[in-house]
């Protein structure tokens, strides 16, 4: 039971059965051993809660499947479920015989009745058992025929997020045209795709989900989900095409946003991608996807961080430059699109903006990390003759101060996916970073200099929500620190405390502090150390023990290319101490909270 989702039904089937062997031992000791006929009763009433609870134990866990595979017919396809229906069924054919059974009984004692109903109880058991089995083959055992059922499941749940999101849309057009006048403008998209097909896809106003999942069963496995979001795309472009006829461009863009931001939690429709068609920037404008879980609608990431770099960044900064320079840079990257694909497939005008259609589609199918890669190339490309272009426009001190102000807006807002995709080899050379948002190079050791640590812990999340590896060895008790920080349970946590519990280390023995900090960053590639209580090891060892300690872990750091977050509070030191360890680290001063 504690391996399946459905675990009322089968308590109740449990349950049920339970009073069944109850029943069939009292009914034993009444035929064998002519015991009294009170116990034919208690046996009688055992029966009937058990025939009543595995009916609807039964009954509750198709109607969960039901929910799940999208029709009962569906439901009942599944082996486990025929054998659960058989046995029911049985169950339930056979009460005639059982009251004969038990008024024969208390009468006449043992008879053919009690045979057959004894043969009845066998046939039951052995079905549900079957039935039980099966169910829990389901839950545990990753076979090829449990993937298919799951690949079956995601569809469905896929198309029912889509369709959920297409209704909005129809929820806004519906009242001014009518249902008649939507399925005329999508007439053709009906007829592209075949998960579109029926007589009545619209009814009331809305999709009819049924017809369109007996429809997805007729396309071959492999090619439903493509086929999904294909269908889904057009069908949605066209809708709201129509809806910015009615209204407005802008509006069009505003809906499909607001629409989309309704489904930011919902896994399944961001799994496959959320199909907008040439809408999707409208989604990317807002940041709904770069938020989403790692692994979760990898494709609509990368085109977001393509839309990130070049449509908010390149292009304001390209808007400081000449019409003759935006030309000029047109021609440039034409002539580099042989030797870097992706870069045909950006699209400047004359005008200084990007169409990234093309790129777009190069994204939603390849794979997640080659194409981020590709994008990091093809902007440090773009960036570095747009840089260029704006020194010659504007001066070098102008280009400086205008790319310095952009850039670090870019970090302040992105810092940590950018940071954890490579971004930072593609700011051009000569843009200045101010100290707050500076990024973090892998290999580098970071004094954070502040009153508190709040800024040192925010760069460390940056980093590790992302995706790299991160441990965190501080002076605050483990559960303290994760409430107050918000930190989730895969960050490792050492604690600093001379209290001999798990997860902590003393602060005097400073060989396994390092010890602790190699074996963690020698393992995992791109992590990310977190070392607060600089001040509480100086005080406990004296401060050439630590400083030794700290040359040790910065060895590590830049062996490993790891990096290493250590926040001070300038005032706990003294100046001679601080200038020493400034002086084999990067610092980073934060000016007061934010």
């Amino acid at each position: 039971m504690k391996r399946t989702r459905y675990s009322a039904a089968l308590i109740m089937t449990t349950v049920g059965a339970t009073c069944f062997l109850l029943s069939m031992a009292s009914m034993a000791v009444v035929i064998f051993l002519n015991y009294i006929n009170e116990l034919a009763y208690t046996a009688a009433l055992l029966w009937v809660a058990g025939t009543v609870l595995i009916s609807m134990g039964q009954a509750w866990k198709i109607n969960s499947f039901k929910k799940i595979y999208g029709s009962l017919r569906n439901v009942l396809s599944l082996s486990s479920s025929k054998w659960s229906l058989i046995g029911t069924v049985v169950l339930l054919l056979g009460i005639p015989i059982y009251l004969l059974f038990f008024f024969q009984t208390v009468t006449e004692g043992f008879n053919w009745y009690s045979v057959g109903s004894e043969t009845i109880w066998i046939v039951v058991f052995v079905c549900l058992v079957i039935a039980e089995r099966k169910l829990f083959l389901v839950s545990s055992t990753p076979s090829l025929k449990i993937l298919e059922a799951k690949m079956v499941q995601n569809d469905i749940q896929t198309l029912v997020a889509y369709s959920n999101l297409t209704n909005r849309f129809l929820a806004h057009i519906i009242p001014v045209i009518g249902a008649s006048g939507v399925e005329d403008t999508i007439s053709q998209c009906i007829e592209e795709h075949p998960i579109l097909f029926g007589d009545k896809i619209i009814e009331s106003g809305l999709l009819n989900v049924d017809q369109l999942i007996k429809n997805s069963k007729r396309i071959h496995e492999s090619e439903r989900t493509q086929e999904l979001f294909n269908a889904f795309s057009d069908l949605n472009t066209t809708i709201i095409d129509l809806y910015a006829v009615l209204t407005s461009p802008n509006q069009a863009n505003y809906l499909v946003a607001t629409e989309a931001e309704l489904y930011r939690d919902d896994i399944a429709l961001w799994k496959a991608g959320v199909p907008l068609g040439k809408y999707n920037e409208a989604v990317y404008e807002r940041d709904l996807v770069i938020g989403l879980p790692e692994g979760v609608a990898d494709a609509d990431k990368a085109s977001n961080f393509a839309y990130i770099l070049f449509k908010r960044y390149l292009e304001l900064l390209l808007s400081k430059c000449k019409k003759s320079s935006k030309i000029e840079m047109k021609k440039k990257l034409s002539e580099l699109a042989s030797k870097n694909p992706v870069l045909g497939r950006i699209i400047l005008s004359d005008e200084g903006k990007f169409d990234l259609s093309k790129l777009y589609r190069y994204l939603s199918k390849a794979k997640f990390k080659e194409g981020m890669q590709e994008i990091v190339r093809a902007f440090s490309i773009a960036a570095n003759i747009c840089y260029d272009a704006a020194k010659s426009d504007l001066g070098i001190k102008k280009a400086s101060e205008i790319g310095s102000e952009i850039f670090s807006e870019l970090l302040r807002r992105y810092g940590g996916f950018l940071q954890h995709y490579g971004i930072i080899e593609a700011i051009p050379k000569g843009v200045q970073i101010s100290g707050t948002y500076l990024p973090l190079i892998a290999g580098k050791c970071y004094l954070v200099e502040g009153k508190s640590s709040k800024h040192a812990f925010r760069m460390f999340f940056d980093l590790v929500r992302f995706g790299n590896p991160g441990l965190i060895i501080t002076t605050s008790h483990p559960a303290h620190a994760r409430r107050e920080h918000n930190i989730p349970e895969r960050i490792t946590i050492l604690w600093l405390s001379k209290v001999e519990v798990e997860d902590a280390i003393s602060p005097s023995n400073l060989g396994i502090i390092r010890d602790r900090i190699s074996a963690f960053v020698s393992k995992k590639e791109n992590a990310v150390v977190m070392l607060e209580g600089l001040e509480y090891l100086i005080t406990t060892n004296g401060f050439d023990l630590t400083l030794k300690m700290m040359h040790d872990i910065r060895e590590i750091t830049v062996v490993n290319r790891a990096r290493l977050i250590v926040p001070v509070s300038p005032l706990a030191l003294e100046p001679k101490q601080l200038e020493m360890m400034r002086r084999f680290m990067e610092v980073i001063q934060v000016e007061e909270e934010i």
